[in-house]
């Protein structure tokens, strides 16, 4: 008799779950119009529910807390070690491909623009910078938040969840009379963003996902299933994110990766799974390599790379290869230099 076959989420499930994020990601930024200086052809773009895309940054933010809760020791030691793989990947690319760039304008900017620049505060000379600050603030906070959710890992997450909405309410007319937007935008981001974070916490710490059996349905249920709820997830999100300060990924996040959990627990699918790992292992890499061709600052230099060809789902699959490969050139060169000098 065979025994029982359970979502397994693994480091490889991980990955996986970074592919789709990355792969969502570049879906919902490469088919903006508006960021690429010329004209491109649109009439068999693929854009059901664009902007439902969005939905990467909420898995992106599950995952913090999901992977957080693998950690040894949880600690702040933990923490500034993961947030130097983020922040010094980050300032590297900054300093070898935009600055080089843009350093006139940069340097004119004003010393705090070029602060928050470095911080992930402001995304003139760095679209899609500002989640570095996020990732910084959640490994920040989750050493304490993390020790009281296992004390009572349901209870005290609904508390802890709460009590960041109420004092996120509370603030709101604080935050609303701030005279930099940019502060203003980081302070919301953190409030809404937190929650998914310790939500996935909760969801690894009590192992949600592996108590689903995969073995008992049939599997074109189980393919109709998992396809149907990721796509409906990004349909939702398309249509209601934030509502009353409220961010909705709290609920499509999880649903999301446990669509693709259930689907590669369920099968094997080499060549598929095999492609979603590797674009999981290069995912920091292609966000911070793609802002290069859409960020005004320096797109002038770097998109005519992608932009060879005229139609827009070319482009789109042209930057997602470009920005692999430099990636995958990219990524083992920092992790041994990070290595080697013990950063």
């Amino acid at each position: 008799m065979n025994s029982p076959k359970y979502v397994k989420f693994d480091k490889s499930m991980t990955s996986i779950v970074k592919g789709f994020a990355i792969l969502f990601m570049l879906k919902l930024h490469c088919y903006n119009d508006y960021k690429y200086d010329v004209p491109l052809n649109y009439d068999h773009a693929f854009l059901f529910a664009h902007d439902g895309f969005i939905l990467c940054v909420g898995i992106f933010a599950f995952m913090i807390g999901y992977g957080y809760a693998f950690s040894k020791t949880k600690d702040f030691q933990y923490s500034s070690q993961h947030i130097r793989r983020v922040v010094i990947p980050y300032w590297v690319i900054f300093l070898l491909f935009m600055l080089p760039v843009s350093y006139k304008e940069y340097f004119a900017s004003g010393l705090k623009t070029m602060i928050y620049t470095i911080i992930g505060f402001d995304v003139h000379f760095y679209y899609y910078n500002w989640f570095v600050y996020y990732f910084v603030f959640a490994m920040c906070i989750m050493p304490l938040i993390s020790r009281l959710i296992d004390k009572r890992p349901l209870v005290n997450t609904i508390i802890v969840v709460c009590s960041i909405y109420a004092i996120q309410v509370i603030t709101h007319p604080l935050i609303a009379y701030l005279p930099d937007n940019r502060i203003k935008c980081v302070l919301i981001n953190c409030f809404l963003l937190t929650p998914v974070t310790v939500l996935g916490y909760l969801f690894a710490r009590e192992r949600y996902y592996e108590r689903i059996r995969v073995d008992r349905l049939p599997s074109f249920v189980v393919i109709i299933a998992t396809v149907f709820i990721l796509l409906i997830s990004i349909y939702l999100e398309s249509i209601l994110r934030v509502r009353f300060g409220f961010l909705f990924d709290f609920i499509y996040a999880p649903l999301a990766v446990g669509a693709i959990a259930v689907f590669f627990s369920k099968f094997e699918v080499k060549p598929f799974r095999t492609v979603m790992i590797k674009l999981g292992w290069a995912s920091m890499y292609m966000w911070f390599l793609h802002s290069l061709f859409h960020t005004p600052s320096v797109r002038w230099f770097y998109q005519p790379i992608v932009t060879i060809f005229n139609d827009v789902n070319l482009v789109a699959i042209w930057t997602t290869i470009v920005v692999f490969f430099g990636a995958w050139i990219l990524k083992p060169i920092m992790d041994r230099f990070m290595k080697i000098s013990k950063l």
